[in-house]
């Protein structure tokens, strides 16, 4: 869990969705993928055209969220969850291990 005093405490505030003073990990998710989102739909429209996707600026993102630490630094945004059943499909075939493996 996430604790009060980690972030700065109006943007901790916009993450403890249900103000129970932690942010769990689906507050977290959230958290992020609208803060990241906002700051690449620059035209506010809440959609992220190819044109912005492209202009997505790594820098901006470094300056909210690691400002803090300059040592860390972004070079590319991935978004983790859970995908829509009927939308996937299953694990494709995978070569056995003896195909581009070998013990010696």
């Amino acid at each position: 869990m996430l604790q009060a005093g980690c972030a700065s405490n109006d943007r901790f505030a916009k993450l403890d969705s249900n103000q129970d003073r932690s942010g769990s990990p689906a507050e977290f998710d959230a958290f992020m993928k609208q803060e990241v989102f906002t700051r690449i739909d620059t035209i506010g429209d809440g959609r992220i055209s190819k044109s912005e996707w492209q202009r997505f600026n790594p820098e901006a993102v470094d300056a909210a969220f690691f400002a803090d630490t300059p040592n860390i630094t972004s070079n590319f945004i991935s978004t983790l969850g859970y995908g829509d059943p009927a939308t996937i499909f299953g694990r494709s075939p995978r070569p056995g291990f003896d195909r581009f493996n070998t013990i010696s």
